[in-house]
């Protein structure tokens, strides 16, 4: 689980104040002011008040910069060097259309942006920061599409790998790379090493940050993943991207339910958002609440498009209704298991949050005996942290059980 797929602006929405219209660039606000007054970049006024107040659309903007071939030079940036574009102006308008539908964190989106780089790279096949793009956009596939995880993150990499041939200093590839070695390869040791790449080159790039911060808390790393989103929101990227992350790490690292009365309230706030519901399906599971995960599991499939003939959620259901508690988490460790099967390296980790959940200590044991022969190590260590916590008597759960975290990212934190 990614859980970092609702982690930047979206684009395709307004964006208000010169600070905001600035970040879309990479700039500070006394360059977006200059822009606006001498190249007509697209900003609107508010009227009334002492004080004009500018508002701008993304849309607007990538077109106008698209018209421009390239972000006019600054003296005065504040990041990294200016976007770059596809010399040929219908290319890069049509780059642009893709970053501002992968921005929509939706199913629907995903698909457009995927069919929109993948004809980028077609027509340029060597504008490389095209290729990163289809990566990230493969890797949220998985979070707010239909894909799953073995359909699209060894696609994630094959395109990071392609940008990276192009151009090594390439970030965002470095980023990607990250991100399918940690919640896909589980190699925590490479996807430490690939965001700090990502962050050496590019120091200032707000969804490195936020995607490493939400690795970090994955592998229980609280106060670096922490300090990582601090960084972000000093950024000032708007409320959104990084609200949904900081109640899953609350959840994972507190003890309190503040951090599912955050995730609820996001549910309630963001209705279609795929990546609020999955979190929220984790933590209440988590807290032995079996109607509500599958609730939750319900809807996220639904927002995600997963047809209801193939939909985990509805079969789960079906085992519950007619089996009760036990059939349903039965199930979901057979489907968990089938799951694994797929990956490159296997783990009980999912399927003993499950046991666990469902309070069937000898299945978990027998899971954590089998993590044990076989030297386990979960990328996802906060499982290992939730059963240690569910099972805090049971000196055998938390011996197996605290042998299971990877290795850390970051030396501290």
């Amino acid at each position: 689980m990614l859980h970092c797929g609702v982690s930047m602006v979206i684009h395709n929405q307004r964006l208000d104040g010169w600070k905001v219209i600035g970040a879309h660039f990479g700039r500070d606000r006394t360059t977006a002011i200059r822009w606006a007054n001498e190249r007509d970049m697209p900003v609107r006024r508010m009227p009334g008040g002492k004080t004009a107040t500018v508002f701008a659309y993304a849309r607007e903007l990538d077109a106008w910069a698209a018209g421009l071939n390239e972000i006019p030079a600054a003296t005065n940036a504040i990041v990294s060097p200016p976007r770059q574009l596809p010399t040929d102006p219908k290319i890069a308008t049509l780059f642009l259309q893709a970053r501002s539908a992968w921005a929509q964190r939706s199913g629907a989106g995903m698909v457009e942006a995927i069919a929109a780089y993948k004809a980028v790279v077609a027509a340029d096949p060597g504008f490389a920061p095209a290729y990163a793009g289809l990566a990230d956009t493969y890797i949220l596939m998985s979070e707010y599409g239909a894909a799953s995880y073995a359909t699209s993150y060894p696609k994630a990499r094959d395109a990071a790998e392609r940008a990276l041939a192009i151009d090594p200093d390439l970030a965002s590839a470095h980023r990607a790379l990250g991100s399918y070695y940690f919640f896909w390869a589980r190699d925590t040791v490479a996807a430490g090493r690939a965001f700090e790449t990502a962050l050496n080159i590019a120091p200032n790039d707000v969804l490195t940050h936020i995607w490493f911060g939400n690795a970090l808390a994955e592998n229980s790393e609280y106060a670096a993943s922490q300090k990582a989103h601090d960084v972000a929101r000093l950024m000032d990227v708007g409320p959104l991207p990084l609200e949904l992350n900081q109640a899953w790490l609350m959840w994972l690292s507190g003890g309190s339910n503040e951090g599912i009365d955050r995730l609820q309230s996001m549910v309630v706030r963001y209705p279609d958002n795929a990546l609020a519901r999955d979190f929220l399906s984790h933590a209440v599971l988590g807290q032995g609440d079996l109607t509500g995960y599958l609730d939750h599991f319900e809807a996220r499939d639904r927002l995600r498009g997963v047809p209801i003939a193939t939909s985990r959620a509805n079969q789960l259901k079906a085992a519950m209704q007619t089996g009760g508690a036990s059939a349903m988490i039965d199930l979901a460790i057979d489907l968990s298991t089938e799951d694994e099967s797929a990956r490159p390296v296997p783990e009980q980790s999912w399927a003993a949050y499950l046991a666990s959940s469902g309070g069937d200590r000898s299945r978990l044991m027998a899971m954590l005996t089998t993590a044990e022969t076989r030297g386990e190590l979960w990328a996802s260590a906060w499982i290992a942290d939730r059963i240690i916590k569910r099972w805090a008597d049971d000196s055998e759960i938390v011996t197996l059980a605290g042998r299971r975290p990877a290795p850390k990212m970051k030396k501290s934190g």
